[in-house]
């Protein structure tokens, strides 16, 4: 992660609301919100290209689809590797990221499970299971995370949030 001060950010690219996910490479920076969400960035150094998804859930409670679906993380993150090896990515090789994961409803509401927890649990699992050390994290806590990854570069630039979230309409979003 770089500690950029808010107003060096890049301009984004693209936004990632949830459930979407994108692959990227010199010139792009690919930004989202994240709550009890997870993004995990998958990024290759010497080809300079890189994955992120933003997830909202680790997995269906019932049976699959016949498409797979980026709201869910065992999915999202399988289509992120096929996709980065069609692309001549050895997933080895990439480092990762992992972001989010807060808990932003009140103790008590949702008294049967942590969603992000759960969630983040889903990105070790998939790191574990692939052979891959996280690079950087910075998840759990209670609020809210922007982020912007630039798949140029690999660097990544997290804003952590407690206060209350105001989400203003897509065309007044700033990556700051």
């Amino acid at each position: 992660m770089t500690a950029t001060p808010p107003q060096l950010l890049p301009a984004e690219t693209r936004f990632l609301n949830p459930g979407e996910w994108a692959l990227g490479g010199p010139g792009d920076v690919l930004g989202t919100l994240l709550g009890s969400c997870v993004a995990l960035v998958l990024w290759h150094p010497r080809m300079r290209t890189g994955a992120i998804c933003h997830y909202v859930l680790p997995e269906r409670d019932r049976q699959p689809a016949a498409e797979p679906d980026g709201r869910y993380g065992v999915e999202v993150l399988a289509m992120m590797s096929a996709a980065l090896a069609r692309r001549g990515v050895a997933l080895m090789q990439c480092s990762a990221k992992l972001f989010g994961g807060a808990r932003v409803y009140e103790a008590g509401s949702q008294a049967n499970s942590d969603v992000g927890a759960r969630n983040i649990a889903c990105a070790r699992a998939f790191l574990r299971e692939a052979g891959l050390a996280t690079a950087a994290e910075h998840v759990g806590g209670q609020g809210w995370r922007r982020l912007c990854f630039d798949a140029g570069t690999g660097e990544v630039w997290v804003r952590f949030n407690t206060q209350k979230l105001t989400i203003l309409p897509r065309t007044e979003r700033e990556c700051s």
